[in-house]
């Protein structure tokens, strides 16, 4: 056997791409298929230079504690239904011949992302018996924690009193990175209120509020007490933050990372950010920012930061009863914010989008004074220096209105771009609008911009070009997949079918928005157009949508 396959370091690179065959991208990329798993195994057999390295890859990620608990004897567990081993309770007395087996693999252990404790339904009884056995374990356990190299734990399960203490029961000391749902109780509160002192390396926190206390100022105030003593933080995820919060994250001198989501799309940063501005800059390290944030918030805290670092922008601006959708002035400074205190080169990603919550399905953007909102091209235009953009994402309640010659000076700044959106996100056109760009702005977006593979934009394509007539320098364009048109109004299908199969070859998925009686023509005119792709669940990849914790 060649000598470089006994070397650990080559072997934990070949071993770690088998475990990637055969895992789910879009749910946790770094879980083990189940094919991967019988292949590690297997692996683990060959020889002893590979057991170790095998089944350290083997072990190194878990997203359940059920394969852990699997290795203690049978008779160790009250079954459950069907001769089933339950985790709930123990039928008999722990011994140390128990632990022989599992202490050869729990050490292995690096990450644990608990999404379920064992698919048990959501019982606090059932729960809280649980965690009484864990610590049954802990007590009787021949090493001090049961996971002693543990670095990275994340437990998903929501609706129970208390979490914190199976984090704690869990967890060892070199751990840095948790992800968590607080419980309700008053327990779990001062176990929140001490997060940092029990656990003083972390530097990477998720905290996904349960929906009984979304915006309770208790939680967010013991959120603030716990991380306080957290100097080190790399990143930090919450559902809500106050001005406190912020203020504490803007100092720490590592914080890359800031993000504020809620499932359910009510809820927002609202922080007050008047006390970042001063003379040190805030977010000295911050790299990405993202969550529910009004624009008027984002422009101050990017003003606060200076000249930033920021690499990543993902602001979702939820416009819900009492709040207004940001008219083009407050776009337009959003823009121009963006473009003073963000560098050019290192900006790659922008995702920006307002909508309504629960906007009624007839709303009509007239009735909105659609210039006011409608994105025009002297706006998009403050963000033409950021040529190192590779995903470009600006959905707008009411669109944009844009031409040809706007689409051809962009395409040919935005020529690294991997995903352009300039979308409408509202329920309904305005009947009174008419997009002024046409089909000439897909040739000039396939010519610059030749690593593209997902659009969405509104064109005119009532009149159908021809590509040997038209731009001088086409050439077809192989790397987009998915084309969205948004309500762009449409006059025969043929056409449009084989203009977009001649420009772009290797388009498999043709989708719009149109959803009126109204527009019921041109709806089935762009669904024969798509019929003539390829199906969307043939295509080599699905649009990634983007995904929060």
């Amino acid at each position: 056997m060649d000598r470089k396959l006994s070397q650990p370091e080559i072997l934990d690179v070949i071993f770690d791409f088998v475990r990637t065959l055969g895992s789910d991208p879009d749910h946790l990329p770094w879980a083990h298929g189940s094919e991967a798993k019988r292949d590690l195994a297997s692996i683990a057999r060959t020889c002893k230079t590979f057991r170790d390295p095998a089944l350290d890859i083997l072990w190194r990620r878990q997203t359940s504690l059920r394969p852990a608990l699997l290795l203690f004897p049978e008779d160790l567990w009250v079954s459950r239904e069907r001769g089933k081993r339950g985790f709930k309770e123990f039928r008999r007395e722990i011994v140390p011949s128990d632990w022989e087996r599992p202490v050869l693999y729990f050490g292995r252990v690096r990450c644990l992302v608990i999404d379920s404790y064992d698919q048990s339904p959501p019982d606090s009884s059932y729960f809280m018996a649980r965690l009484e056995m864990l610590k049954g374990l802990l007590l009787r356990c021949p090493t001090s924690q049961l996971f002693p190299n543990l670095q990275q734990l994340q437990w998903l399960e929501t609706w129970y009193p208390t979490v914190l203490p199976v984090l704690e029961t869990l967890s060892a000391p070199r751990l840095t990175t948790m992800g968590f749902s607080p419980g309700w109780s008053e327990d779990e509160l001062d176990a929140l209120r001490n997060l940092g002192n029990a656990w003083p390396d972390l530097t990477d926190i998720v905290i996904n509020h349960s929906s009984r206390r979304d915006f309770d100022s208790a939680i967010v105030a013991a959120i603030h007490d716990g991380i306080r003593p957290l100097s080190r933080l790399r990143s930090f995820d919450t559902a809500n933050i106050n001005a406190e919060i912020l203020l504490h994250l803007s100092r720490l001198p590592h914080l890359r990372s800031l993000s504020s989501y809620m499932a359910g799309f009510k809820f927002h940063f609202h922080p007050d950010v008047a006390e970042l501005s001063g003379s040190v800059p805030a977010f000295p390290a911050l790299e990405e920012i993202s969550g529910f944030i009004s624009p008027e918030i984002l422009i101050q805290i990017l003003s606060a930061m200076g000249e930033s670092r920021l690499t990543s922008i993902d602001a979702y601006f939820f416009t819900s009863e009492g709040i207004e959708l940001p008219k083009i002035s407050t776009t337009t400074a959003l823009y121009t914010a963006i473009a003073d205190h963000c560098s050019p080169s290192n900006l790659t990603r922008l995702y920006i989008e307002d909508d309504w919550v629960d906007a009624p399905s007839d709303l009509i953007p007239d009735e909105f004074a659609f210039g006011d909102y409608a994105i025009r091209p002297d706006t998009l235009q403050i963000l033409k220096p950021f040529t190192n953009l590779t995903m470009l994402t600006l959905e707008s309640f009411h669109g944009f209105d844009i031409d040809d010659a706007t689409v051809l000076n962009l395409a040919q700044a935005w020529t690294k771009l991997e995903k352009l959106s300039l979308g409408c996100v509202g329920p309904n056109r305005s009947p009174n609008f008419w997009p002024h760009a046409s089909m000439l702005s897909l040739e000039y977006l396939a010519f610059f911009c030749r690593q593209l593979k997902d659009l969405r934009l509104l064109f005119n394509a009532t009149e159908t070009r021809t590509l040997s007539n038209s731009f001088d320098r086409y050439s077809p364009q192989h790397t987009l997949r998915w084309l969205s048109v948004d309500f762009s109004p449409v006059g025969e299908a043929e056409g449009v079918r084989q203009f977009l199969k001649e420009l772009f070859p290797s388009l498999n998925w043709v989708s719009c928005e149109f959803n009126q009686p109204e527009d019921e023509e041109e709806m089935h005119i762009w669904d024969a157009v798509s019929k003539s792709f390829s199906s969307a669940a043939d295509a080599d990849e699905w649009p990634q949508p983007i995904v929060h914790w």
